[in-house]
């Protein structure tokens, strides 16, 4: 006895001809796989006042948190695996990234996505920056 192949689904046949047949079908939900996340830093920033590490989250909207860290001896770069494309309902899932922004430091940008790897930019924040109230 053969089963035809069905996306996502493994199956296993047990069973003869004598008890019969048995086909368990399971599901197995396809993930994105060897996903870039990378950290740049603007030009102005010196090695000197970057921290050691730093967490990014690549988020998901089936309300998945994966926390990366990333290292300054990593080269502020990692790969993600094994994020879920589709949830237990079937529907797409939808990642982003968000960051533990270091002390002293702002996000500029997160660009592209979990298809061809994210890039987390941050830059030093001006000390002398004044913020202005409107009463």
């Amino acid at each position: 006895m053969r089963e035809d192949e069905v996306a996502h689904f493994t199956a296993t046949v047990s069973g003869d001809e004598t008890v019969g047949f048995t086909v368990k079908s399971t599901f197995e939900v396809p993930v994105f796989n060897n996903v870039g996340l990378r950290k740049v830093w603007t030009d102005d920033v010196s090695a000197d006042e970057l921290p050691d590490s730093l967490t990014v989250h690549v988020v998901g909207s089936d309300g998945s948190d994966r926390p990366v860290t990333l290292t300054r001896e990593g080269h502020w770069a990692a790969t993600v695996d094994h994020l879920p494309q589709i949830d237990a309902n079937g529907d797409w899932v939808e990642h982003s990234v968000r960051e533990d922004t270091p002390a002293g430091f702002s996000l500029v940008s997160v660009e592209s996505d979990v298809n061809s790897g994210w890039t987390v930019t941050n830059e030093r924040q001006d000390d002398d920056v004044q913020f202005l109230s409107h009463f």
